[in-house]
């Protein structure tokens, strides 16, 4: 039954990250679209059996019916990847006895996050009211169980990328990383706030890497950075430098 379970939030994640990739797609392209979703090449209105998220994409063979054009892969991804945000939220949480509320709220917060993600990785800008909704919910779960360590240390872990947005003036990072890497670091505490700093340096060099390799303009989307490895610390829930860790070393250096 588990699995019938897992299966269900997957669904669900799908789902709603679909509806956020056709929002998008409306939003920028606002004239002559009919009620129902299209493909993007040849234009026809697509049948329900193509419009089943991750599942339409592996049996069409991520091309259109009729022209046989590629569908965008970001599709695909975006389903694949709020669907597992929504099972490792659950896994996450499982067994705390404010589970319910926690895995409600890191479901919205995913979502709000697959959107914005998006939109820096197509156009490079943010909807700001969107960033202040996951500030926001981060403060709401904190102010709900009143975790006023774990806010501090947040906050005084993300100082750095603050530090890096005003010594630059905003030409190394916008000013929508480091609110994000506050609000996720509130929103998971301090354990977590330290490994995103640690795994998300480490993808984006990667990310860049590739990224500047294929593209002519410098400018580097870094939020999918963060969405990717917030997700990756809920899958694996490893993290290489525990706090425990630097308290030892703390504790050695003083002797």
């Amino acid at each position: 039954m588990i699995y019938i379970l897992y299966f269900l939030i997957f669904i669900s994640g799908s789902c709603i990250a679909s509806y956020i990739c056709a929002y998008l797609y409306r939003n920028k392209n606002k004239k002559n679209l009919p009620k129902r979703s299209i493909c993007e090449k040849c234009k026809r209105e697509l049948c329900w059996y193509e419009n089943i998220p991750v599942f339409s994409y592996i049996f069409l063979w991520g091309k259109c019916k009729m022209c046989k054009n590629k569908i965008d892969l970001k599709y695909f991804i975006s389903e694949i990847v709020l669907g597992l945000w929504f099972i490792f939220s659950f896994i996450y949480y499982l067994g705390i006895q404010e589970g319910k509320i926690y895995f409600v709220l890191s479901c919205i917060l995913g979502s709000l996050l697959l959107y914005i993600s998006l939109e820096d990785y197509e156009s490079q800008e943010i909807s700001s009211y969107i960033l202040y909704t996951i500030i926001f919910i981060a403060l709401l779960k904190n102010v709900l169980f009143l975790d006023v360590k774990s806010l501090f240390w947040a906050l005084f872990i993300s100082l750095p990328y603050w530090l890096i947005y005003f010594i630059s003036r905003g030409k190394w990072i916008g000013i929508a990383d480091p609110f994000l890497f506050t609000s996720l670091n509130i929103f998971f505490g301090p354990q977590f706030a330290i490994s995103l700093f640690l795994y998300s340096a480490w993808f984006g060099v990667v990310f860049a890497y590739i990224y500047l390799k294929n593209n002519k303009n410098n400018y580097i989307p870094y939020v999918p950075i963060i969405f990717f490895s917030t997700l990756v610390i809920l899958i694996f829930q490893y993290h290489i430098i525990t706090i425990q860790d630097i308290l030892v070393i703390n504790e050695i250096i003083g002797k």
